[in-house]
């Protein structure tokens, strides 16, 4: 909501930088009060730096899709990152595609139409929202969802702290805005100093919500913190009807609610066939083991013949 009210005056890009100025300077100092452990290993910091990347290039896109159409636009399409956690963990299992699947995905497509607003659905020609930001906003989700795997995978092999993945995310999200401002020939500075206080709430918030996610994936999958991001959608539309007073027109609520109800349906599918999954396990386990001591009373009870 702040780099949306600080879009009036503002670059977008320009706003993530100064955003993630703030991000790191709060980072830092969670850093210097918890001193949290660091890898050492070459291969571990090559690896934390890519899943980093992956993140910042996922905040810098919904920050200026945010920037370039609205809160009540982008959230529901970076909250398609559900099914790309679903569709790549598909690949990473080689499974095929069960046809719920399929019917979900052409849902959340649909979802991202009526966002879109094209006119053969509007029946009027219209250029909102700006294209460059509906791409954005998909590229985001691709992003994220590729972040949820990857700092996952990267967590079973090893405790990753928090405050060590949020610096390098900061990191390279500035690094990755200073070298755009650059060949953009972007100015580093806002216009006012509402726009430092923007930033500086919007900082807070992204650090926060960097911190919760990745705390989250420790302790949960990628699948139930995909669902429950989707939450994000209601706060989105309230907020940006309260706080901003910018309408929510009913093409936008109805791709929200067909990319939530996407999200939320892919996601409990795919945890009710991982716990029936986890249960016939069991129900096997059990069985074999109640198998295995009947076979050890028989033998008990076999006389020994001379």
């Amino acid at each position: 909501m702040a780099l949306s009210k600080a879009s009036e005056e503002n670059h977008p890009i320009m706003m993530t930088l100064w955003a993630f100025v703030t991000f790191l300077a709060v980072d830092v100092l969670v850093i210097v009060v918890l001193r949290p452990g660091f890898p050492l290993a070459m291969e571990e910091l090559f690896l934390d730096n890519v899943c980093a990347i992956i993140h910042a290039l996922g905040s810098i896109s919904v920050n200026v899709a945010i920037a370039l159409t609205s809160p009540s636009i982008t959230t529901p399409l970076y909250q398609c990152m559900s099914v790309v956690v679903i569709l790549l963990t598909m690949v990473k299992d080689m499974k095929l595609p069960r046809s719920w699947d399929v019917i979900f995905t052409i849902l959340a497509i649909t979802g991202v139409l009526f966002i879109t607003k094209p006119p053969f659905l509007t029946n009027q020609p219209s250029t909102e929202p700006n294209p460059f930001g509906i791409i954005l906003g998909v590229s985001s989700a691709v992003f994220y969802g590729l972040y949820l795997m990857f700092f996952q995978s990267l967590n079973k092999t090893r405790t990753i702290s928090t405050s060590w993945m949020c610096f390098l995310i900061a990191c390279w999200c500035i690094v990755i805005c200073v070298i755009v401002s650059l060949i953009a020939d972007i100015p580093f500075l806002p216009t006012n100093v509402h726009s430092f206080i923007y930033f500086t709430i919007s900082g807070l918030f992204s650090f926060l919500a960097a911190a919760s996610l990745n705390l989250a994936l420790k302790y949960e999958n990628a699948e139930v913190v995909s669902i429950l991001m989707t939450s994000d959608i209601v706060f989105t539309y309230v907020m940006q009807i309260s706080l901003l007073h910018i309408p929510v027109d009913s093409y936008s609520c109805v791709g929200a609610l067909l990319i939530g109800s996407t999200s939320v349906g892919i996601s409990a599918l795919e945890l009710y066939t991982r716990t029936i999954g986890e249960e016939e396990a069991s129900d096997e386990e059990v069985s074999h083991i109640r198998e295995v001591s009947d076979n050890d009373q028989e033998l008990e009870h076999t006389p020994l013949i001379d």
